[in-house]
């Protein structure tokens, strides 16, 4: 199977895909918590959420969290960071005589790693776990964004995503667990 092959998609196979990534990338994210060996496992932006939720509500935290910030984050890693790095990787190898097909191997498979370390460390975590969780979400996004050929797809991979973790938390607030 080539990971880095690509084929046309209709939007409902787009769709069936993003959620595949979306449910598969949850996964491996509750195994690497499930596996870590850190006790307390917190995200680093975790005060300042509940913050927005005591003072500006639910919905406000909703149009930050789970809409305005992957939107941003998503064109900013996968449609600008992604894309230099990949265009900038395959001139250099197509320069330096490199076959296309390696070229576009190594560029891609280049920008996926690099914007994915990027992104994870534009979250600041302090813990290994949640760095390495936002690892495989930037990993999983970029080929996503790769094989469908459009930011629309890690957009709604991303917004489902932050739904899941708002949801509890609101929740959570709503019942006094919080």
């Amino acid at each position: 199977m080539n990971i880095f092959a690509v084929k046309e998609m209709s939007g409902w196979q787009k769709l069936v895909l993003t959620l595949n990534y979306t449910w598969i990338q949850l996964v491996l994210f509750m195994i690497l918590v499930a596996v870590s060996p850190e006790q307390h496992i917190d995200y680093a932006g975790k005060e300042a959420l509940h913050g927005i939720l005591d003072q500006a509500g639910a919905a406000k935290l909703f149009i930050l969290a789970v809409l305005a910030g992957p939107v941003m984050e998503e064109l900013i890693f996968r449609g600008a960071l992604y894309n230099i790095l990949r265009w900038t990787t395959a001139a250099v190898y197509d320069s330096a005589g490199v076959s296309s097909a390696t070229s576009k191997a190594v560029s891609v498979g280049s920008a996926i790693a690099i914007s994915a370390l990027f992104f994870a460390n534009a979250h600041h975590e302090t813990s290994v776990t949640m760095f390495f969780g936002h690892v495989i979400f930037g990993v999983a996004a970029a080929h996503l964004y790769f094989k469908t050929g459009t930011i629309g797809a890690p957009i709604l991979m991303h917004v489902l995503n932050n739904f899941l973790p708002f949801s509890i938390m609101v929740l959570a607030a709503q019942s006094g667990a919080a």
